[in-house]
């Protein structure tokens, strides 16, 4: 595919420069973590006689209600009157056990994660985790001393030679000096100043040993000059590399110790010793588990892999047959050329669930907005200058792989966080749903992040529907408002302007870009309180991002169940309890549509249980 005035941008999770060159050049086998057993289903009648305690199925899309439950052989079998349940029951030749629920306990339909990302997340499982999120919250001090302390510390456990005698690094992910205190300069038509360091910086966390960190965006890798000597010296060998950089003096000058891009920032592989890179695709078992095994333990019981390759495919596959899975999952394939798209072939229609199943192919058009990359029509207001973000295609290119999508009859999920990546992205819809009829797909537009009102109404026309990250708000809402985009913040995640424009809309974590989480979803939806905000959590007009599209509790809890499960080809199976569809339900210690302040614990609401198919994954008392 030929670009013209573009950049192959890095963001989220979706794309990685780092894990896809080491699946370039590994190919791991999967191990057997949760061996495969047989399970005794039982049959069970959930009863609620406490005026506290609730059944929400959510049948026909509402959040009504009701006394009684049953589920058998995995499925719901009814719901209703308790008398009607058990009358319904009575001439069944099956025995059934009844379980009355505790007072506040409440069953849900199991939450649907509809955009995150598997194997990416587990191949830097190894990596030190340096995010300023942890526990679903933003840690109080996060600067450069932060990264210090914790890197020295975790630095003096580390061999200085590994078994090849090369030195082994730090490695490190997910670090976002977009979330690091900021410099407003106060001169008119000044921009904002964001944290930033270079590998001179670095040196002052450590000198003898190489340093690279991954930004949370996924578009920059920062090292420290012993690390970007090593990256020099593994790819001078590289006939085109030397020619760019035909010593390191002039590397060190053009680079500033930073990698950016896929082209750059696969440079950093060839330089760390093998065995790191074998010690990472090693545990990717072991981080798939536990990515499972934290999506049960948070209510989730469905995840949708935004951005699949061939050989995470593979993997999942090989993994599937070995491992017991606490949770279902369906995925997106993610395509970059006019060739990827004739390889798909026709669309065939999924009419039966099975694990892993492909029902929408993803698109990727343009970069993170905080890793200001997003690609805007206007500048961003912070430094450097001129900077309007990237675009991945050619406009005309874009349109015919859209085209060629839809000509093979599948849904698409394309990424689009800049408020001109959003344009052109609908444009793109709109000339490949000429001659075709909307209704016949569920195209997705992934984070939707900056829209207006004007963009609504024309995907309310198309039938686009947009799935949010909305810790894009809660999270990096204060930056966004006060450095990156100033008023333009106004318009990120217009999720209220959405529905009111009859729009299913759901709620992502982008997965390991922010942590899974249904009820932190909800509660960021609902509240739009900027957590970086000096005043956070009180509710005040300093700290919340757009009042005027906070969301209600019960649509809330829709764009994490049926409507996420409706972007995910996934309704007729999970995203609710309705009669015939899989027995996939979360018991609460409370319900969070009756909670009394959402604000500041909704996220905190204990999973006392998870079910999937009718047995129990996770059971709280018996992990605490």
């Amino acid at each position: 595919m030929k670009k013209e005035n573009t950049h192959d941008c890095i963001h989220c999770g979706c794309h990685n420069p780092i894990t896809q060159k080491m699946i370039e050049n590994l190919t791991p086998h999967a191990e057997i973590i949760n061996p495969k057993r047989e399970h005794k289903i039982p049959s069970l009648v959930y009863v609620s006689k406490s005026e506290n305690s609730t059944i929400i199925p959510i049948l026909n899309r509402t959040t009504q209600k009701v006394e009684a439950i049953a589920f058998h052989k995995g499925k719901v079998f009814c719901s209703g009157t308790e008398k009607f349940v058990l009358n319904t029951l009575k001439n069944q030749n099956f025995s059934f056990k009844i379980i009355e629920l505790k007072e506040k306990q409440t069953i849900l339909p199991g939450f649907v994660e509809p955009h995150m990302h598997i194997i990416p997340s587990a191949f830097l499982g190894t990596w030190k985790n340096l995010s300023r999120i942890q526990n679903q919250r933003l840690i109080p001090k996060y600067d450069f001393e932060y990264l210090k302390e914790t890197i020295q510390e975790e630095i003096k456990n580390i061999e200085k030679i590994d078994s090849d005698e090369k030195q082994l690094w730090f490695l490190g992910k997910e670090v976002d000096p977009s979330l690091m205190p900021f410099q407003v300069i106060q001169t008119p038509g000044s921009l904002t100043k964001l944290e930033s360091f270079n590998h001179h910086r670095l040196d002052e966390i450590d000198s003898e040993i190489p340093i690279a960190l991954i930004a949370a965006s996924m578009h920059t890798i920062y090292l420290n000059t012993l690390g970007l000597k090593n990256v020099y010296n593994a790819n001078s060998v590289n006939e085109d590399f030397k020619t760019n950089y035909p010593n390191y003096e002039v590397f060190e000058e053009k680079s500033n110790g930073l990698l950016q891009e896929p082209e750059q920032m696969k440079w950093l592989i060839p330089a760390i010793p093998e065995s790191q890179v074998l010690f990472a695709a090693e545990n990717v078992s072991k981080y798939v588990s536990k990515t499972f095994e934290e999506a049960a333990r948070k209510g989730v019981t469905f995840l949708y892999d935004a951005a699949l390759q061939d050989i995470s495919v593979l993997f999942l596959s090989d993994y599937l047959e070995k491992n017991e899975i606490p949770v279902r999952f369906g995925g997106a394939k993610v395509c970059f050329t006019l060739e990827d798209i004739e390889k798909m072939g026709e669309f065939e229609p999924i009419t039966n669930y099975y694990d892993g199943y492909i029902a929408n192919i993803k698109l990727i058009s343009d970069g993170a907005n905080q890793g200001l990359t997003g690609f805007q029509s206007e500048t961003f207001c912070c430094e450097p200058e001129n900077n309007f973000g990237k675009f991945n295609f050619d406009v005309p290119t874009f349109h015919q792989i859209v085209k060629s999508c839809l000509d093979q009859n599948w849904s698409m999920m394309i990424h689009a966080n800049g408020n001109k990546a959003l344009k052109q992205t609908i444009d793109a819809y709109e000339f490949a749903l000429v001659d075709k009829n909307p209704e016949d797909f569920r195209n997705r537009i992934e984070h939707c992040s900056l829209l207006n009102q004007n963009q609504l109404q024309r995907m309310h026309a198309l039938n686009l529907s947009p799935s949010f990250l909305i810790g894009h708000v809660g999270y990096w809402g204060f930056v966004f408002r006060n450095a990156i985009f100033k008023e333009k913040a106004e318009t990120l995640d217009l999720c209220r302007s959405a529905l009111n424009y009859f729009l299913k809309i759901s709620l992502h974590s982008d997965f390991g870009v922010t942590p899974i989480g249904g009820l932190r979803l909800m509660e960021q939806a609902i509240t739009r309180i900027m957590e970086a905000s000096p005043n956070s959590p009180q509710i005040s007009e300093s700290n919340v991002l757009n009042p005027k599209e906070r969301i209600s509790p019960e649509c809330a809890l829709r764009a994490v169940t049926i409507d996420a499960a409706w972007q995910c080809h996934a309704d007729h199976w999970v995203g609710s309890l309705e009669n015939g569809k899989f027995a996939d339900y979360v018991i609460l210690e409370q319900n969070p549509l009756e909670i009394t302040n959402p604000y500041q614990n909704m996220r905190d609401i204990k999973v006392l249980e998870t079910w999937k198919g009718g047995v129990r994954v996770y059971c709280y008392n018996e992990i605490n």
